[in-house]
């Protein structure tokens, strides 16, 4: 992850993407430099406390804090960037986040700050395009440079409308996907029910072992 990057985290329901980025925020917060935002559109803060306590995530980061301030407007990047927000959307979430974003990075100048946004659908509710959005923070994380990662929710088919264009503004492309495997084994592994086995998959100069 790079200092004015945005990322893009995308997969179907239930593929780990809130985890992944969790889990990402959880290692990027072991080092006393970064401090980021978790924002999520998707569940309470309860619901993502008890992820936190789920998956052993040993550091706190700050979640959807609701605290508003006025962005400095020493700025003529930011100003600029807000200028061409309609009034009609002073007070939508994607920029009441994106203020907060910007006071959390001018309090911190000595720091790295992350922003995740889960997710880009959520977020936008009516008032903007999805991509329209992810350009905006796209803007802020070059101008103030922070690190901004976006988890968008794709169909079955793997996209969502602005998809194509986003996928090539952003740094970087994750899609989260699974692979579903059957396994048959021999009758000669002789495996009664609650036997475990080790199972070694390789592929050129990649091995993997999943003990069942």
């Amino acid at each position: 992850l790079v200092r004015g990057g945005t990322y893009l985290l995308t997969g179907v329901s239930n593929t780990g993407k809130t985890s992944i980025s969790m889990q990402i925020l959880d290692q990027l917060q072991k080092q006393d430099e970064v401090l980021s935002i978790f924002h999520s559109s998707e569940m309470p803060m309860s619901q993502v406390k008890y992820f936190q306590r789920r998956m052993g995530l040993e550091t706190g980061f700050l979640v959807d804090a609701q605290k508003q301030e006025v962005f400095d407007d020493q700025d003529a990047a930011i100003r600029e960037l807000f200028a061409s927000i309609k009034d009609t959307e002073e007070t939508a979430l994607d920029v009441r986040l994106m203020l907060q974003f910007i006071e959390l990075v001018k309090s911190n100048k000595d720091k790295t700050c992350v922003l995740v946004i889960d997710s880009l659908q959520s977020i936008s509710n009516g008032r903007a395009s999805a991509l329209d959005i992810a350009k905006r923070f796209k803007k802020l994380a070059e101008v103030l440079e922070a690190i901004v990662i976006i988890i968008g929710q794709v169909t079955n088919g793997g996209v969502f409308v602005g998809y194509n264009e986003l996928v090539h503004i952003v740094s970087a492309h994750i899609h989260i996907f699974r692979v579903a495997h059957h396994i048959v084994l021999p009758p000669s592994a002789d495996l009664e029910p609650g036997d475990q086995f080790t199972l070694i998959a390789q592929k050129g100069a990649l091995s993997i072992q999943t003990r069942f």
